[in-house]
């Protein structure tokens, strides 16, 4: 049978004569819309999805934001949804989906990233031994741990564990699911740590750690300085491009963040600190006094011909707004020495992230998930960002268009609709913009569910746990936001 058909939450559906044996009232759940516009109990016009002889009628909603467009999605692609047995039972299914939960797409987000990561019921138990399973063959290089094959790639979980943590948020406090989310999203930060924190092979070494780690006996890193992006192909001189392993400092500085978050949630100061000492191996290696490195090798060693290719850049300006928000996480949860410990860093890299911003002014990148991540990082970015507040705002639409060009790459098209969840939460780009964001992702969000509900994380699909993990994080998007206590730069 059929799940019911996503729409407002607490929208009144009544069903008469239904061909899946749906004749008794229903309340349907909140799947395809903002959980911040809420239905009026006011009753329009009954619509008819003639795929399936199913007939409703949906709350009528604020003027801001038109019913007929935000149902177009569902009634223009009924058909196809349906006929995906794996979409209608997996993702989409409304079943187990608390009505005080403020995440339309929570169960989708859930079946995404058990797709990816494997289902982790059970994980917070005593004596669990859950661990992620491995990405699929070709999306990540592939060590021995433990004595079995593992393979991990830094941006994938990077945004997979901000997921975990946006999840764990929306769960009750003492909650099993909660218990269960946090455990599986640590074992995934130890995983991470044993991986990608090693040497892929022993002809490629990484630089060792002199001296403990600031979280001591607790720390869940490696003996080696940084985290491998994860790539297939690892050699000792990587290239200045995409095809070898290295360090990338936007893998990095996106892990850290992922880690304050974590930390913050789990109340876990070991994590937190563990992020600060990532920073703090390898900080002097990719700072260069006028910018960032964009790429390092295994063993932190500029790239050979680009050891002075360093600019007040999107690195530096990103690694300014990570390093204060580990600063706040520190000082929000009392520790002292990792806020002392980071201070120092983010003097450093503050002039170079003035000086970007300076210089930007309302200048955004075409590319739909620069665009996500401007967005991203303009939350904690006073008044020195409103000019390219101002320029992310005006390509809105443009970033969050859906074609066969954006789609061909769909990680980076999600990485757009993360900016629009960032301009949508923040008043500063004006309420029309907040509104048209939240009308486009409500047109967008639910089709592109359909779509990475068409394959599995088998590596059939290229690129298939990268898509998915960051699709979840649209969908679950809490820990990608800035929250209100943080203050601005």
């Amino acid at each position: 049978s059929a799940a019911p058909l996503p729409f407002a939450q607490g929208t009144d559906t009544r069903c008469s004569g239904s061909t899946i044996g749906v004749d008794n009232d229903i309340t349907a759940m909140v799947a395809g819309l903002p959980f911040a516009l809420l239905p009026v109990p006011s009753v329009c016009s009954a619509h008819r999805l003639q795929s399936l002889s199913y007939c409703i009628q949906p709350g009528s909603f604020r003027p801001r934001l038109r019913s007929s467009a935000a149902l177009d999605p569902f009634r223009a692609n009924a058909a196809a949804h349906i006929s995906q047995a794996q979409f209608v039972v997996g993702l989409l299914t409304m079943s187990t989906l608390s009505s005080a939960s403020n995440m339309p797409f929570r169960d989708s987000a859930l079946a995404l990233m058990e797709d990816v990561y494997a289902p982790w019921k059970g994980a917070g138990s005593t004596g669990s031994k859950w661990i992620p399973k491995p990405l699929p063959q070709g999306e990540a290089g592939v060590v021995m741990l433990h004595g079995a094959p593992q393979s991990r790639y830094l941006w994938v979980d990077a945004w997979g564990l901000l997921s975990f943590v946006s999840l764990a948020r929306d769960c009750g406090a003492d909650s099993e699911d909660r218990r269960d989310i946090l455990a599986a999203a640590r074992s995934l930060i130890a995983t991470v740590h044993a991986v990608l924190g090693a040497p892929c092979t022993r002809t490629v070494p990484m630089s060792e750690r002199r001296g403990s780690t600031l979280g001591g006996a607790d720390s869940t890193l490696s003996g080696y300085k940084g985290l491998r992006i994860g790539k297939v192909q690892c050699k000792l001189d990587t290239d200045f491009g995409m095809s070898c392993d290295g360090m990338y400092w936007h893998y990095v500085d996106k892990w850290v963040y992922a880690l304050a978050r974590y930390a913050r949630e789990a109340e876990d100061v070991s994590i937190l600190r563990d992020a600060v000492q990532v920073l703090l191996d390898v900080h002097p290696s990719f700072f260069e006094g006028s910018g960032m490195h964009w790429k390092l090798n295994v063993d932190l060693r500029p790239i050979r011909g680009h050891e002075y290719d360093v600019a007040p850049s999107s690195d530096a300006a990103t690694a300014w707004v990570v390093f204060d928000v580990l600063r706040q996480t520190a000082e929000a949860m009392g520790d002292r020495e990792s806020a002392r410990a980071i201070e120092p860093l983010l003097a450093e890299v503050a002039s170079v992230g003035t000086a970007y911003f300076d210089a930007i002014g309302g200048q955004v990148t075409r590319d739909p998930l620069g665009y996500g991540l401007t967005a991203w990082k303009l939350q904690w970015v006073g008044e020195r960002g409103q000019a390219q507040r101002e320029g992310v705002r005006r390509s809105l639409q443009a970033a969050l268009r859906v074609d066969s060009q954006t789609m061909a790459l769909p990680f980076r098209l999600y990485g757009a609709l993360l900016g629009g969840r960032a301009v949508e939460s923040d008043a500063r780009y004006g309420k029309r913009a907040c509104t048209e964001a939240r009308e486009l992702l409500a047109r967008v969000m639910p089709d592109m569910v359909a779509v990475e509900g068409r394959s599995k994380c088998d590596g059939r699909t290229e690129h298939s746990g990268i898509n998915k993990v960051m699709l979840a994080s649209v969908l679950a998007p809490v820990a990608f936001l800035r929250l209100p206590t943080e203050t601005l730069l």
